[in-house]
């Protein structure tokens, strides 16, 4: 079963590789981005194509980071109400 997974992994593998260089010929027009008064130089589309995807996953990392650590926090904060309030029930169970 797992070398049917990394058969399947391996021509996925490939077939994003192709897909990028077929991107990668296609687009070979050269341009610059415009916003507002500001230009920047020219690469060919594939490139700031390839700059967009590499931001967007470098973004989503960020955030999905932030929200775990956040997530452990939150956590380690309950784990320590839930100890107190054993503690608390097990020094009311031993009171007469």
């Amino acid at each position: 079963m797992r070398s049917i997974a990394k058969l399947t992994v391996a021509i996925l593998f490939v077939g994003v590789l192709m897909l990028g260089a077929l991107a990668m010929i296609d687009n070979q027009a050269r341009v610059a981005l415009h916003f507002l008064d500001w230009q920047t130089f020219q690469l060919s589309i594939y490139w700031w194509l390839l700059i967009a995807l590499a931001l967007g996953f470098l973004l989503g990392w960020v955030f999905a980071s932030l929200g775990s650590l956040r997530r452990r926090v939150g956590m380690r904060q309950t784990r320590r109400q839930l100890a107190v309030s054993q503690q608390e029930v097990e020094r009311l169970r031993e009171s007469p």
